[in-house]
C-alpha cells in the first residue's frame, strides 16, 4: 500500500509528456510489413516509408488508443481507404478487430528490435514537449506522479530516464499489465486510500477521459497532444494548454479547491 499526503497527478505518456509520433510510425510500418510477410528487413528512415502512408499516419494518429490500432492506419493507407472521421475509424476497427488484436504483439516485437538494435537513434526520435522538464520539477512539489499509459513499461522507463524525468518505477502503469486505464485508476484509488478528488488525470485522448469519468477523479484534456476535442464537451473535463497547465494545477491545490 502506498500512502501519500500529496495529491496524485496521473500522466498519460505519448501526446502529453513525449511526442513519439515518428518512432510510432517507423515501428508501425515495420510491424505491418512483418505482419503481412511483405519484408524480412527493417526500415529505419522516415524518408523510406511511402509518403502517402506517412501523411495518413500523421493525420490519423489522433484516433489510435492501444497500439494494435496502428494497424488500421497502415491498412487504410496501403489500400487507398480514406479515414475522414472517427466513425470511419471505428468502422475499420470493427472490420479488422482480429487483425488489430494480433498486430499488438507484432508492434511491440518490432519496437523491441528497433530499440535494442539502434537505441540512441531510437531515443532521438522522441521529443519532450516544450517546458515539460521544468514543469515536471515544479509540479512534483505538489503532486506524487504516476504514469497511466498504453505504452510498454521498458520504453516509458528508458525514455523518462534518458530525458531526466524521475519517477518511481512502481508508479508506472503500462500496457504490460493488461489493465484498462479505468482499472488502473481504480487500483490506485484503492491502494493509496485517497479520495477521488485528490487524483488529477491528464490525457490527450478525450475518449480515455470519458472512459474513466465514473471513478470521480479530476479529468484534464491535454490540448497540445495528438487528440481532438469534440464540438460538444463535458463540463467536468477541463482543457489545458501546454504553456500554462502547471500554473493551473498548482493554483487548484494552493487555493484549497483540493484538500
Amino acid at each position: 500500500m502506498i500512502m501519500s499526503k500529496k495529491n496524485l497527478l496521473l500522466w498519460d505518456f505519448d501526446g502529453v509528456i513525449i511526442d513519439s509520433i515518428d518512432e510510432c510510425l517507423i515501428t508501425s510500418y515495420n510491424a505491418y510489413l512483418q505482419y503481412h510477410a511483405l519484408s524480412d528487413g527493417f526500415i529505419y528512415r522516415l524518408d523510406d516509408i511511402p509518403i502517402d502512408i506517412r501523411k495518413e499516419f500523421y493525420r490519423n494518429r489522433k484516433y489510435v488508443r492501444p497500439a494494435g490500432e496502428y494497424y488500421l492506419i497502415c491498412k487504410a493507407a496501403s489500400s487507398g481507404v480514406k479515414i475522414d472521421n472517427y466513425l470511419k475509424f471505428e468502422e475499420l476497427l470493427k472490420e479488422n478487430a482480429d487483425n488489430a488484436s494480433k498486430f499488438h504483439n507484432y508492434f511491440f516485437s518490432a519496437r523491441n528490435d528497433f530499440r535494442n538494435g539502434f537505441q540512441q537513434y531510437w531515443f532521438e526520435l522522441h521529443r519532450v514537449y516544450a517546458g515539460i522538464k521544468t514543469k515536471w520539477q515544479e509540479l512534483n512539489k505538489y503532486f506524487d506522479f504516476y504514469i497511466v499509459s498504453n505504452k510498454d513499461f521498458k520504453s516509458i522507463s528508458l525514455i523518462l530516464n534518458y530525458f531526466g524525468l524521475p519517477i518511481q518505477q512502481e508508479k508506472i502503469f503500462s500496457t504490460d499489465i493488461k489493465l484498462t486505464k479505468k482499472m488502473v485508476i481504480e487500483h490506485i484509488l484503492k491502494d493509496t486510500h485517497n479520495a477521488a478528488e485528490r487524483l488529477f488525470f491528464i490525457d490527450d485522448n478525450y475518449q480515455h477521459l470519458l472512459d474513466v469519468r465514473d471513478t470521480g477523479i479530476r479529468l484534464f484534456y491535454a490540448a497540445w497532444g495528438y487528440g481532438e476535442m469534440p464540438d460538444e464537451t463535458e463540463r467536468y473535463i477541463i482543457p489545458l494548454e501546454l504553456e500554462t497547465f502547471d500554473q493551473y494545477l498548482i493554483k487548484e491545490v494552493i487555493n484549497g479547491t483540493v484538500c
